[in-house]
């Protein structure tokens, strides 16, 4: 991980998972110190989850609390989404790509039509050789030779040609051949018309008539009937937390008070252990009300019959100096004692107004 990744806590995610989140605040990170995604403003991202100053969030150290032996967080590798990897950027990086093949595409189909891509080399001009002056040679004159006379012909008799004698052609006759006459062709005798087979009829076959067997007579013995003594019945625990709401905005020295429905969801009655996780700054106070009596943070017991409810309080004050903007939450869960794994959990957020 390097130097500035290290600067970022641990359970800081974008919304579709903690696998990755945004480097710089913005709405889509969420918060995943307790199970359940929690946003963050972009006031706290800049000022602790993103800053290096992650160990002095309240809800981090109300994570501790509440799950000591999930911290300190394991080593995990973390993706930050770049702007150029949102889908508008992809767009217009795949439309300069684009561009760019097609204008080379245009580039290579002009070339090959003007020079056919031909090297540069061809089409060097050829340097003309220099024209050349006849020059008459300059020396002393010299005497032409006498040539002697050329000899005289003495006349040749040729030889007369000797007659050959014309040949001698004979007539030849050729004899005349009679006219044949055409020979008809015999006439086709018809086939003769095929008689059909007589079809023989056959003779009757004689059936004995079957022996009547008398059926025996059967007698059913009586079923007997197992009516089952119990039937077993299997129960599923469950536990909801409903609240009205689950924010509010305050003045500062003012209280917010969150009612919440606690709800047995099983068909047998149940006990269920409430408890609260405050996480917020200093001199604010976060308080359980249970029956009118003020539980701290927890934990308590209360029972619930089938599919019983029970309304609980959950009290924030404000100091009267704490800063617009400043905001404080606190975690409620709810625990069957009969099943560890009938849980519920609830996030109720307060956020100072002016």
């Amino acid at each position: 991980m390097s130097t500035s990744e290290e600067r970022v806590c641990p359970y800081l995610g974008a919304m579709n998972g903690p696998d990755t989140y945004w480097p710089q605040p913005s709405p889509a990170n969420r918060c995943y110190a307790f199970p359940a995604p929690t946003p963050i403003t972009e006031d706290e991202q800049e000022r602790l989850c993103l800053s290096g100053e992650f160990s002095r969030c309240p809800r981090l150290q109300a994570a501790q609390m509440a799950y000591g032996q999930r911290y300190p967080a394991p080593a995990r590798p973390q993706t930050r989404i770049w702007p150029w990897q949102t889908r508008p950027m992809a767009v217009v990086v795949g439309g300069l790509i684009t561009m760019g093949i097609l204008l080379v595409c245009a580039w290579a189909l002009v070339a090959y039509q003007t020079r056919g891509f031909r090297p540069a080399s061809a089409f060097a001009t050829s340097t003309p050789l220099p024209a050349l002056t006849a020059t008459a040679p300059v020396g002393t004159p010299v005497s032409s030779p006498t040539m002697p006379a050329p000899p005289t012909d003495t006349p040749t008799t040729i030889p007369t040609d000797t007659p050959v004698p014309s040949p001698t052609f004979t007539a030849v006759i050729i004899p005349t051949l009679p006219a044949e006459t055409p020979t008809p062709w015999p006439t086709p005798t018809p086939f003769p018309t095929p008689v059909p087979r007589p079809t023989s009829t056959p003779r009757p076959t004689f059936t004995r008539p079957p022996t009547f067997t008398p059926r025996p007579t059967y007698t059913a013995s009586p079923t007997r009937t197992v009516t089952p003594t119990r039937t077993p019945t299997v129960v599923q625990y469950a536990v909801q937390l409903i609240a009205s709401a689950t924010s509010a905005q305050v003045q500062a020295g003012q209280t917010a008070t969150f009612n919440v429905t606690v709800r047995n969801m099983a068909t047998v009655p149940d006990n269920v252990v409430l408890q609260l996780f405050p996480a917020v700054m200093s001199g604010w106070s976060v308080r359980l009300i249970v029956d009118g009596a003020d539980k701290g943070a927890g934990p308590v017991t209360i029972a619930l019959a089938a599919s019983g409810t029970k309304t609980v309080s959950v009290t924030f004050t404000v100091p009267a100096d704490a800063a617009v903007g400043s905001a404080g939450e606190a975690y409620l869960s709810a625990t069957s004692q009969s099943s560890a794994t009938a849980q519920a959990s609830l996030s109720l957020t307060v956020s100072v107004k002016e």
